[in-house]
């Protein structure tokens, strides 16, 4: 009998040390984007599972113009209200919603602000030509759970490669990554730390972009409504879904750019005003000016705000935000904890010209 008992002993701790090994050289062989090496993907997903619970009032989410645009620290150094952006680049609204389901697994956001640009990438007829690549890379750090299933099983009705096994076993999908292993594959310690910047990606360079022209309400009335890819719009439908069930205010926007236009903006500002929710479009006149933005200086380059640009859209989006929920009240230790060193770093940080 004891015999029996040391062999399934050692059967299960050989199982053991096998699966480990297996997750460890997974864990290298899978791309990781940290600040240093591009945008900071793997450490905002990673980062976001170590945040206490229920502590988060804001949540962002979007693609690169709101990475580069929300700053989490600024919205508590100057409102008091702890925020996390979820952003990444590229990120779809099929991925936002995600997203969104999996962080209310862990948290209770007060308030959404969801950026649309991503509504209009896309043609209607040929979805499954966007970059599979960063769908695939804004769930390899997803928790498995119900909802990271969910997507992982619609994923291939719109982008073949993105296989339910791919997910399940990624050396599918990564088993020739191994010539291109690099320093940053090893640097297991940063997909599990707390970061200052909360997802946000600071731009210290301005492009100096020319001819800037922000919409007017006349030019939106004048022309028709753009309506964007009719896949990615089911799923603004149902992220505006999920935020009514759960008592969350939705706040959509739309960065500063040279990608929006008068089309874009009737259809948002119509679309808001029918679901009841609040649109701010930062290239629309009235707010491109309230918010102080100098396109010239305030964008790195023709879709991405700089440091300088962010402070403003955040500073402004903020006050809108503190203005319907207030200070945040619960534990905001997390953000506390920063405020020194993010304070410094804007005191030594100059944002210059490429």
């Amino acid at each position: 009998m004891m015999k029996k008992i040391r062999t399934l002993i050692r059967a299960i701790s050989f199982f053991a040390v096998l699966f480990l090994l297996y997750k460890l050289c997974l864990t290298i062989v899978t791309p990781k984007s940290f600040m240093e090496n591009g945008f900071p993907t793997t450490s905002t997903y990673s980062d976001f599972y170590e945040l206490d619970k229920n502590t988060v009032d804001v949540i962002f989410l979007g693609s690169s113009n709101a990475v580069c645009g929300f700053i989490p620290q600024e919205l508590y150094s100057k409102y008091g209200i702890s925020g996390y952006n979820l952003a990444c680049e590229q990120q779809n609204l099929f991925t936002s919603y995600y997203w969104l389901e999996e962080a209310l697994r862990f948290q209770k956001p007060r308030t959404v602000v969801l950026d649309t640009a991503m509504l209009y990438l896309y043609d209607n007829e040929n979805l499954a030509a966007s970059v599979e690549g960063l769908t695939r890379k804004a769930f390899d750090f997803m928790r498995w759970s119900p909802v990271k299933l969910k997507a992982v099983i619609h994923m291939p009705k719109i982008w073949e490669s993105l296989s339910v096994k791919s997910f399940i076993f990624p050396m599918i999908a990564y088993h020739e990554r191994w010539e291109s292993i690099n320093l940053h594959d090893f640097k297991l310690d940063q997909l599990s730390r707390h970061s200052l910047w909360k997802g946000y990606l600071p731009l210290t360079r301005y492009a100096g972009v020319d001819g800037f022209v922000p919409i007017t309400e006349e030019q939106a009335l004048a022309g028709g409504a753009d309506a964007g890819n009719v896949f990615m719009l089911s799923y603004l439908d149902s992220i505006v879904a999920l935020c009514a069930e759960n008592n969350i205010d939705l706040i959509l926007t739309m960065a500063p750019s040279t990608f929006d236009d008068a089309g874009k903006y009737r259809f948002l500002s119509e679309y808001a005003s029918e679901k009841g929710i609040t649109y701010i479009d930062f290239n629309e006149k009235t707010v491109y000016e309230d918010s102080a933005l100098e396109f010239f200086v305030d964008c790195h380059d023709d879709a991405h705000c700089n440091l300088n640009g962010a402070l403003k859209i955040t500073d402004y989006i903020g006050n809108i935000i503190y203005e319907r929920i207030g200070k945040s009240t619960g534990d905001v230790s997390e953000w506390e904890s920063f405020e020194a060193a993010y304070r410094k770093y804007l005191d030594e940080t100059v944002v210059e010209s490429n």
